[in-house]
C-alpha cells in the first residue's frame, strides 16, 4: 500500500473518529435556575411546509434518570434560551415534550428552544427533535427536524477540524 493510500484512509478514520464522537449523549447540568439550562434551538426556518404550524410537538429524551430525580424543563420563545414562555418540573420518566395546538402568536416564526437542568445526578441527553404540522382542507403536512444544542459544534464543524488537524499532523511528519 502506497504512503497516499494510507495518509487518505487515516484521515477518513480521523473524519469517522470525530463525527461518531459528536453523536453521543450530552450531561445535562446540575442547577436551581434557568440560567443553568442546557439550552437546545429549534429553527424550522427554510422547513417545507413553512411555519405557522396548527401544532407543533418538541421531545428532548435523555438516560441515566435515577428514582424520584426531578428534571427541570423550560420552553423559550425565540432561540438560545431567550423569552421564557413556561417551565415544568418532571419526576419519573426518560423524555420530556410538549405539544401546542393552534401555537400562541409567540410561536409563528417556527424558531423557539428548550433548556433542561436536574436537581442532582449525572443524567445524559440522548435525542432531541420537533414535528411542525400544518392541517388544513383535509391535509396534513409535516416538517421534522432535530434540536441543536447551543454552544455544541455541529458535526460539519467537527469533521472540518478533525481533517485540519489530520493535515497539520501530516504536513509537520513530512517536515
Amino acid at each position: 500500500m502506497t504512503k497516499a493510500i494510507r495518509g487518505l484512509m487515516r484521515a477518513f478514520a480521523a473524519v469517522g473518529i470525530v463525527l461518531a464522537c459528536s453523536a453521543h449523549a450530552i450531561p445535562i447540568p446540575i442547577g436551581t435556575s434557568v440560567a443553568d439550562d442546557l439550552i437546545i434551538n429549534f429553527d424550522f426556518t427554510g422547513q417545507s411546509p413553512a411555519p405557522p404550524y396548527t401544532f407543533i410537538q418538541a421531545d428532548l429524551n435523555y438516560a441515566g434518570q435515577d428514582a424520584g430525580e426531578t428534571i427541570f424543563a423550560d420552553v423559550f420563545t425565540e432561540l438560545n434560551g431567550v423569552g421564557l414562555f413556561f417551565s415544568i418540573t418532571i419526576v419519573g420518566p426518560n423524555s420530556v415534550g410538549f405539544t401546542f395546538v393552534n401555537p400562541f402568536p409567540e410561536f409563528d416564526d417556527g424558531q423557539f428552544s428548550m433548556g433542561i437542568r436536574v436537581a442532582t445526578g449525572a443524567v445524559d441527553l440522548t435525542s432531541t427533535s420537533a414535528i411542525g404540522t400544518i392541517i388544513g382542507d383535509g391535509s396534513v403536512s409535516s416538517a421534522t427536524i432535530a434540536g441543536v444544542v447551543a454552544g455544541v459544534p455541529e458535526p460539519t464543524t467537527m469533521a472540518l477540524l478533525g481533517l485540519g488537524l489530520v493535515g497539520l499532523g501530516f504536513s509537520r511528519r513530512k517536515q
